[in-house]
This record gives C-alpha cells, sequence and structure tokens, in this order.
C-alpha cells in the first residue's frame, strides 16, 4: 500500500515525467483530469499505466459511492418531503398510515384467537339463547379477562357499529360499558375518561330509571346512536361485545 502511494505522489507530481496534476477535488475536476492525462498517458511505462488504472478505479468508486449514498439517504427534515401541509410530518408522503397504526405494526400487537384487534384493543361478539342484563353481560367479558367496550371517538364508535352488523348480518342493539351512577353522572366500565358521546335525538332521557346505554347497529338512520335504558332490560340483547387490550410482542 506504501508503494502505491508512493507512486500516486510520483505520478500527480510528475517527479520523473512533470506531470504536475493536483488531486481532483470533484466529480468534474476529475473528468478533467482523466482528460488532461489521457494526453500524456503515452508517454508513461507499462508499470505507470497500470498504477494509474488503480488510482483511476479507486477515485472512480470513491465518486460513484458518495453519488448512492446521496441518493438512498433519507431526508434529515420530513418538510423536504411534505410540501404541502401543516404539521408537515402528517402528510400522506411521509406517514402513509397513521400513527396509531405504524405505532401498531412495529410492537407487533396481536389479539387471542377469536378476537378481532382495532389499533390497541381487541374485540369479540359472545351470541347466547338467552338475552343479558347488563350485569349479566358484563361478567360474560369479565370472564374472558375483558370489558365492556368504551368508545373515545366517532371513528371507534362507526368501526364498532360496523362491525357488529359485519359480525351478525342483521341489525342489533347492545349493552356498552357506559353507566349512570348518580343522578347526573356517567362513566365508564373500564375507567376509562368519558371524552365522547353519540346520543340519539332525545337521548338520554330515562333518567336513574335508564342508567345503562345501548349502541344501535342499524341499516337507518339510528345507526350509531346511542339510547339509555333499564340495566335490568332483557330485551335488549342476545349478543355481549366485549373488548381489551392487544397482547404487545417485541419487534
Amino acid at each position: 500500500m506504501a508503494d502505491i502511494n508512493q507512486d500516486a505522489v510520483f505520478i500527480f507530481q510528475g517527479s520523473e515525467n512533470n506531470l504536475k496534476t493536483s488531486t481532483p477535488s470533484s466529480f468534474r475536476q476529475f473528468i478533467k483530469w482523466i482528460q488532461r492525462m489521457c494526453g500524456r498517458i503515452r508517454n508513461l511505462s507499462q508499470q505507470q499505466l497500470q498504477k494509474v488504472a488503480i488510482i483511476s478505479a479507486a477515485l472512480s468508486l470513491f465518486f460513484l459511492t458518495v453519488a448512492v449514498i446521496a441518493l438512498i439517504r433519507p431526508s434529515d427534515q420530513p418538510c423536504e418531503i411534505c410540501q404541502n401541509c401543516d404539521p408537515c410530518q402528517s402528510c400522506d408522503q411521509f406517514q402513509p398510515f397513521p400513527q396509531k397504526v405504524q405505532e401498531q405494526v412495529r410492537r407487533r400487537l396481536h389479539c387471542d384467537f377469536g378476537w378481532t384487534l382495532h389499533y390497541e384493543k381487541c374485540y369479540k361478539i359472545h351470541a347466547f339463547w338467552s338475552r343479558k342484563t347488563f350485569a349479566e353481560a358484563e361478567t360474560v367479558c369479565h370472564t374472558w379477562g375483558g370489558e365492556l367496550v368504551s368508545i373515545h371517538s366517532l371513528q371507534e364508535n362507526k368501526w364498532i357499529s360496523e362491525f357488529a352488523r359485519g359480525s351478525l348480518g342483521r341489525e342489533m342493539e347492545f349493552f356498552i360499558g357506559l353507566k349512570l351512577v348518580n343522578k347526573t353522572t356517567r362513566l365508564w366500565t373500564d375507567n376509562s375518561p368519558l371524552d365522547f358521546e353519540i346520543w340519539h335525538t332525545g337521548e338520554p332521557n330515562g333518567g336513574e330509571n335508564e342508567a345503562c346505554v345501548e349502541l344501535r347497529a342499524h341499516d337507518s338512520e339510528l345507526n350509531g346512536f346511542w339510547n339509555d335504558v333499564s340495566c335490568d332490560r332483557r330485551n335488549v340483547p342476545r349478543r355481549v361485545m366485549c373488548q381489551k387490550g392487544a397482547s404487545v410482542s417485541s419487534v
């Protein structure tokens, strides 16, 4: 390696053949250097030609590597990719999937057999011959390690309604985990915050006599809306929808 470096100095500085040429600092200078060298190659010996070829190949490989790295290196600034979005991190080019979906893929969330994954929760509908009260429905979910569903956004409410109709192939109502704990306060049975409600027109209207809530999964204007009902009402569901947290495995 030392011999090659010494020969390189000899060729570039032209101590023998007066070839005074500086090492190229850019690809354009490198091309010009090659052109100048081509006019002088005839004056070089066979051994010197071989050394020139080695140096030229090494420099070519270097510039090619730099070019490839520049092409494949991801942008440090998302806004270089996202030109028309605010904040730019949320645009489709930079994040083709919602943030929760990306987190779900990275963490490999999964559900037990028979349960359906939606974001960070697993859902399952249990069917029975007999109708269930709110307390009985809640017991069913506890038996499977879950709770009656809690809903925190319009998107989640829509998905749960469509999941119910798609699974059963018919209209239905079913208890959700929202319950009146005093005259004015309703809480989710899984202790999550009450940050979303979607009552049908005129609801809730039953007061303490209708302390529980059903979700209507219908093919009509009633679809997705909530209605307050008696917790002991047995003519509501033969089916119980439960939720539980998804299991997490590291990537």
